[in-house]
């Protein structure tokens, strides 16, 4: 059996049956906690790369962001002190995995079996680890300012760690390196095609 070991986005409820296409009642997911990791704002995009299948907008211009938007990411660590980055895993199959290829755009898909703590028997869990390209990317963005996290993801997963209880959130924050650089107040566009038409993500 497959499974996604979500610690960003995917841990959202709200977020996650849209990821997927699928009512959250027809999704399988748990929670989980991986060891051996750490867990950083160090992955960003170019908000205007050729053909790209989403950009960011600032919600107070409505123009299109002009900064890099900064993500999530895990990595391992040596730092037997860390505490596990907590999330949850999800229940996939092959149109599930084909999607989440395509949504994680800047990550690898990458087997992380063994450090799931209690992993189910017989599961192969994956995670999405950051590109060393796009962390480069987000380097060199911090370095001349122009690298920020979006402020709705950011809220978007702290509600998210809080709906799994104040215990959960507070491994959230203890297993997190807080973000480098300041948040930005933009808003996520997905184009359903790249001949200019849009949606809002939400």
């Amino acid at each position: 059996m497959d499974y996604v070991f979500g610690y960003g986005s995917i841990v959202s409820a709200k977020w996650l049956p849209k990821f997927m296409s699928k009512d959250i009642s027809e999704i399988t997911y748990q929670k989980a906690e991986l060891k051996g990791f750490v867990r950083a704002w160090n992955v960003a995009k170019d908000n205007f790369e050729p053909n790209a299948r989403k950009r960011y907008r600032d919600c107070q211009t409505n123009d299109w962001f002009e900064g890099s938007p900064t993500f999530l990411n895990i990595y391992p660590t040596n730092n037997e002190n860390t505490a596990n980055v907590n999330g949850i895993i999800v229940q996939v199959d092959e149109q599930d995995l084909m999607r989440f290829d395509i949504r994680e755009e800047h990550y690898d898909r990458v087997d992380v079996t063994e450090h799931i703590v209690n992993a189910p028997k017989d599961a192969t869990i994956y995670a999405y680890v950051g590109r060393e390209k796009d962390i480069k990317f987000y380097e060199n963005a911090r370095d001349c300012g122009k690298a920020k996290t979006p402020k709705f993801y950011i809220d978007m997963l702290e509600e998210a760690f809080n709906e799994f209880g104040e215990d959960e959130y507070e491994q959230y924050i203890k297993s997190t390196i807080p973000p480098e650089v300041q948040s930005a107040d933009i808003e996520l566009i997905i184009f359903k095609s790249f001949n200019g038409e849009m949606k809002k993500a939400g």
